[in-house]
């Protein structure tokens, strides 16, 4: 009996950074070339401090690697609000799938959503030399 091979599919951050200022976080799904000609579709899981449709973009629950495609990109589109919450994480995370491909050792990828809340400017105090004496 011919022997099955089935892609190993890992996820890894290529840019783990993500403002609400506009940068994005990107994150890179391969599969091996053990099968690359059909398509190939992956649950994945996508967790974390930050809420998806009020932080950032979801990015879905699946991936699909077109035919052909051995590598494709997962990112994370922050939404830029006017609440200050500090840096909030979103972990993305490949799950299994039993008969259709394994997955490699790095198969999930935080990033981090800097906050862009905006900052009180307050004036500058003068200085106690500048401070007339009464």
């Amino acid at each position: 009996m011919p022997r099955i091979l089935f892609p190993t599919v890992t996820l890894v951050a290529i840019d783990s950074d993500a403002t609400e200022a506009g940068h994005v976080a990107t994150f890179l799904a391969m599969r091996d070339a053990a099968s690359i000609t059909p398509p190939l579709t992956i649950p994945i899981a996508v967790t974390g401090s930050a809420t998806a449709g009020v932080d950032y973009v979801s990015p879905g629950t699946t991936i699909t690697f077109p035919a052909q495609t051995p590598l494709i990109t997962v990112k994370i589109v922050p939404i830029a609000d006017a609440v200050a919450e500090g840096n909030e994480s979103v972990l993305v995370s490949l799950l299994p799938k039993a008969g259709a491909y394994t997955l490699g050792d790095d198969k999930s990828a935080v990033a981090t959503i800097s906050d862009a809340a905006p900052k009180l400017n307050w004036p500058d105090r003068p200085s106690p030399a500048r401070i007339p004496a009464r």
